[in-house]
């Protein structure tokens, strides 16, 4: 039925000059019936309400104002109507946010700051889960807001989310590293630590940063639970002996020196090897071998550093030849090295400098097989030219890593108690690490309440050697399984009892650091059983048969299907495919970020962002991604971490 508009209309007004609001409300609510979508018509519906003070129908309506004015992108018309609902709810936590969202949207950020503030402190103790989504929206508006992200860990910590308050506290730590703060550093990660004991990032940032304010014996109780689950880990060693260092435990501090050395040398890590000695040799090392070792250690890691770029040679020779390297240089400087090649290989240039960046372009983005392709087609005339080539080729192909003992020349001592022996063995004081002699009496008390006291000694095996390739000789290359994984660290003659698994941080550091600290949480040195081959979710399995005969589109798609992280590791791949490994390293990352460890792929994730890393050249990124898999996936990670170590070493990383 149709109505005649203008009359109604001019019947309200007439009531409403004459103060007959109920009346004009009738004539109202007519017209507005017939056009729902009047916000006009709905504006003055609202108003007579709140006039006759019927609220709860004036506060419908201007909800629905809201509504309408955002669904049609007048965000800074509906505040004013937000304001309106606010009088009339103003305990109502989500009215803030919407209203705040309408500021951020017209571009006012510090009243979107306001509101979505005054939201979080409402919401912080009764609803502190959607308080944490307005933080966030608070961190958007100013990433580097400190106190925000402390109050989203914080929250997180409310709302009971274990997973996700750690990695907020992980993140500040680690934020407050690249800061400076240090103790800051030390409290954020020791918060991640409440809810993830054993979490290996954690513990080595906390490590680090009390090594770093020096409260070693601190460090020191972080590293137990630390070298319980990665024996091995270059940082957990590194920050072993700093500690040890700082306490004055130098005899220790040596011998930890010597196994950074020789997991350094085993990864692939020249310059870290170099440094490791050097620390021996600062700590009182004597060893004629070892200080050997140093020197030739120390020549390696100077020809690893070695680049191209920054010798007069190599330099430009021309105006256009400047052009394109100075570009090309500046690119690559600011993290954009893969363009940087890009833009030198579409010049065509056979000049030497541009030859010699894009080869050193390449290497930086993980192609050091094509590096040294370009190296070996230039023919310079400068005998040191020539020389340093040589020398950058074999660095890229891994002949400098590859090419000597894969661990140090010095084997273990005969009666070799260094680690953890309480007697001297010879002429010298031996340094104990927790005695009276390297801490005064009150400080080995507090120690020994905590579990850091010396607890006995062990004898070493000292083990022949096998020709390399090169007919240098080197020690035995260390068994793959079995209760001594490596002869040069097992200290201990009694076997471990028929139903344990071999602990080998217990074995490896138990004078230094005594029994492992108890934990509520399971103990991450129990044996971690290999899991059972986990198939892959349908649509992903399609994804890599797609990938592997070219068809990435339908690859793509199909990946798309899965929501998991194996659909986001397999777009990983087909992005690599299509030469974008950027973007492929960055969503894999975030996906990640994002997840927690008991998500399905977890684990394959990290080895294939592990191994976007390696290419990428980030070794150190990799390797804690590497620890974390084989972590989770024990036994059944052994052969593709074999291939990434393989991989590291041949590209020199």
């Amino acid at each position: 039925m149709s109505i005649d508009r203008q009359r109604l209309e001019q019947e309200a007004l007439q009531f409403i000059s004459k103060g007959q609001n109920e009346k004009a409300l009738e004539r109202y609510v007519t017209l507005l019936k017939a056009e729902p979508r009047d916000l006009r018509l709905r504006q003055q519906v609202a108003d007579l309400y709140l006039k006759l003070s019927r609220n709860p129908e004036a506060e419908k309506h201007l909800r629905e104002i809201a509504k309408q004015l955002r669904a049609g992108g007048k965000d800074r018309m509906a505040i004013g109507v937000y304001k309106q609902v606010i009088r009339l709810k103003p305990d109502e936590a989500a009215l803030y946010v919407e209203m705040g969202d309408c500021y951020g949207a017209a571009s006012l950020p510090q009243d979107a700051k306001a509101s979505w503030t005054k939201a979080v402190e409402m919401l912080a103790r009764t609803r502190p889960d959607q308080a944490v989504e307005v933080v966030e929206k608070l961190i958007r508006l100013d990433p580097g807001d400190m106190p925000l992200k402390v109050r989203l860990a914080e929250l997180c910590e409310a709302a009971n989310w274990g997973e996700r308050s750690s990695k907020e506290w992980r993140k500040l730590a680690q934020e407050a590293r690249r800061l400076g703060r240090i103790e800051d550093r030390a409290r954020f990660a020791e918060q991640a630590l409440r809810r993830r004991p054993d979490d290996l990032e954690s513990l080595s940032e906390a490590a680090d940063a009390r090594n770093a304010m020096g409260e070693y014996e601190l460090a020191l109780k972080h590293l137990q639970r630390a070298l319980q689950q990665a024996p091995e880990a270059l940082g957990v060693l590194r920050s072993l002996g700093e500690a040890l260092d700082g306490l004055g435990a130098k005899d220790k501090a040596r011998s930890v020196w010597r196994e950074v050395a020789r997991v350094a040398h085993r990864e692939g890590d020249p310059e870290g090897r170099a440094a490791a000695l050097r620390r021996a040799a600062e700590a009182g090392e004597t060893d004629p071998a070892v200080l050997a070792e140093l020197a030739e250690a120390q020549r390696l890691a100077e020809r690893a550093a070695l680049r191209l770029t920054d010798q007069a040679w190599a330099e430009p020779t021309s105006p256009t030849e400047l052009a394109v390297w100075a570009r090309a240089r500046t690119l690559a400087q600011y993290g954009f090295a893969e363009r940087a090649r890009v833009e030198v290989e579409r010049t065509g240039s056979r000049a030497l400098s541009l030859l010699v960046l894009l080869a050193e372009l390449r290497a930086e983005v993980g192609d050091g097989k094509g590096a040294a392709q370009v190296l070996r087609s230039l023919n310079p005339s400068k005998p040191e030219a020539i020389e340093q080539i040589g020398v950058r080729i074999s660095v890229l192909e891994g002949r400098d890593a590859l090419g000597l003992p894969s661990r140090p020349a010095t084997p273990p001592p005969a009666d070799d108690d260094e680690l953890l022996e309480d007697e001297p063995t010879g002429g010298g004081d031996e340094d104990e690490l927790l005695d009276d002699d390297a801490l005064d009496e009150g400080m080995v008390e507090e120690l020994d309440e905590d579990g850091l006291e010396d607890e006995g000694d062990g004898d070493a095996q000292d083990d022949g050697g096998w020709p390399t390739d090169d007919g240098l000789e080197a020690e035995d290359d260390p068994p793959t399984g079995g209760a001594d994984e490596d002869a040069s660290w097992s200290f201990l003659d009694e076997p471990a009892p028929a139903a344990a698994a071999p602990d080998l941080a217990a074995d490896l550091f138990a004078d230094v650091l005594g029994p492992p600290t108890v934990s509520s949480a399971p103990s991450a040195s129990a044996p971690r059983p290999a899991p059972a081959a986990r198939p892959l979710p349908p649509a992903v399995e399609d994804a890599f048969a797609l990938l592997l005969v070219g068809a990435l589109d339908a690859a793509e798609a199909a990946a798309k299907r899965d929501r998991t992280l194996h659909g986001e590791r397999a777009l990983a791949a087909i992005l690599e495919r299509r030469g974008d490994a950027g973007s492929a390293l960055r969503g894999l990352q975030d996906a990640l970020d994002e997840s927690a460890e008991a998500d399905p792929g977890y684990a394959e994730a990290l080895l294939a962002l592990a191994a976007l890393n390696i290419g990428a050249g980030k070794a150190r990124r990799a390797q804690r991604q590497m620890d974390e898999a084989a972590d989770l996936l024990g036994a059944a990670a052994e052969p593709e971490l074999g291939r990434l170590r393989r991989a590291m070493a041949l590209l020199g990383l």
